[in-house]
């Protein structure tokens, strides 16, 4: 099920059929996770070494998560993903993008339009996202789209944004 679209991207709601090892989408999304990528993802991210182990987190994630699908209007290809919890009226997210689509404005955009999109959900009043401190280009990217920095605690700089 399609949530919203931008310019160039399109987010779905995950569907449980991705949730295993051999689907398509699971098998497009696992080389995506580079070093490089998952340096910036929390613990629970850590230590996934195959798609079965993708497969895994993200069944144990249907759960505690709203989880969305990243793809390219243009060729639909796989980009990354977006997950979003929700505790009382806070959404809490995290999203990650493949090395290939850093630096290409693609996380600003992809931000734009879940903020759009979380402004339409009336049980959400906020948005909050934890960043890596060495993740400075996501800090930046949630700085320029108003978010604030609340607070850092264990290297992780926390951002919120009022929606509603």
């Amino acid at each position: 099920m399609v949530l919203f679209t931008t310019k160039r991207l399109q987010i779905q709601a995950m569907q449980a059929q991705y949730w295993q090892a051999d689907d398509p989408v699971t098998q497009a999304l696992f080389p995506l996770l580079t070093p490089s990528v998952v340096a910036y993802l929390p613990p629970s991210m850590q230590g996934i070494d195959s798609p079965a182990d993708l497969a895994g987190w993200l069944q144990d994630m249907q759960g505690q998560a709203h989880i969305m699908l990243i793809r390219s209007l243009v060729q639909y290809e796989c980009l990354g993903m977006v997950y979003l919890s929700q505790q009382d009226a806070v959404g809490h997210l995290g999203y990650w993008l493949g090395e290939p689509y850093w630096g290409q404005g693609f996380a600003q955009e992809l931000l734009t339009g879940l903020i759009k999109w979380a402004k339409q959900q009336p049980e959400l009043h906020q948005l909050s996202g934890g960043v890596d401190e060495h993740n400075l280009a996501s800090s930046h990217v949630l700085n320029k789209l108003g978010f604030h920095e609340a607070a850092t605690e264990a290297g992780v700089s926390h951002y919120v944004l009022d929606v509603g």
